[in-house]
């Protein structure tokens, strides 16, 4: 079950949400962290699983973010049904990762979390419940390549999703992490097979 509504109080607009989430069902995933191994580098995550945007909205606003601070392709990841991971494998820093993030309509759990100064941000990159994993949609080109980029990350995800980085300059060799987790958040409901 859940609850949405809108309502506007003292010349503000507030979005009132309440939904109910069997815990008792749980399920385990993988996914990779952004955080490099020499931990003062990141690369971009960008989460757009319970903000529902068009997906040409969406890729709007990339470019726009991409022409803005100069970063390189993105790789476009269909995470669910109208929900997506973006991801950029330029190494950047925690605070210049956290002014992109406020740039966007991302997740915003995955955006104003005071965590993520210190603790890395992580992408499914396995099935989760029913879900399939994150399925690779297209790749949003960049003139820009200065950036340093982690063959660690890329390597990890053309392994692991099935595309290849096509613009393989610049990079940088990483070592990376990756994590095992237990989520009760937005899992399908029905027969989960993990078991």
């Amino acid at each position: 079950m859940n609850f949405k509504t809108t309502f506007k109080l003292f010349n503000r607009m507030f979005l009132l949400r309440i939904g109910y989430f069997n815990f008792n069902q749980t399920v385990t995933t993988k996914g990779l962290y952004d955080l490099c191994a020499d931990g003062v580098y990141r690369i971009l995550f960008l989460e757009y699983d319970m903000i529902k945007m068009s997906y040409d909205m969406l890729m709007a606003q990339l470019k726009s973010i991409q022409e803005m601070y100069q970063l390189s392709d993105f790789y476009i990841f269909e995470s669910s049904k109208d929900s997506y991971h973006v991801i950029c494998f330029d190494m950047l820093t925690t605070c210049e990762i956290n002014d992109i993030l406020k740039m966007t309509s991302c997740d915003d759990a995955f955006k104003n979390n005071w965590r993520f100064d210190y603790v890395p941000r992580v992408l499914r990159i396995t099935k989760k419940g029913n879900k399939a994993p994150p399925k690779y949609i297209e790749t949003m080109n960049s003139k820009n390549n200065h950036h340093k980029k982690s063959l660690g990350h890329i390597t990890a995800y053309e392994s692991l999703l099935n595309f290849e980085v096509t613009n393989k300059s610049n990079v940088v060799r990483t070592g990376i992490w990756g994590i095992q987790y237990t989520t009760k958040h937005n899992i399908d409901e029905g027969k989960i097979n993990d078991k």
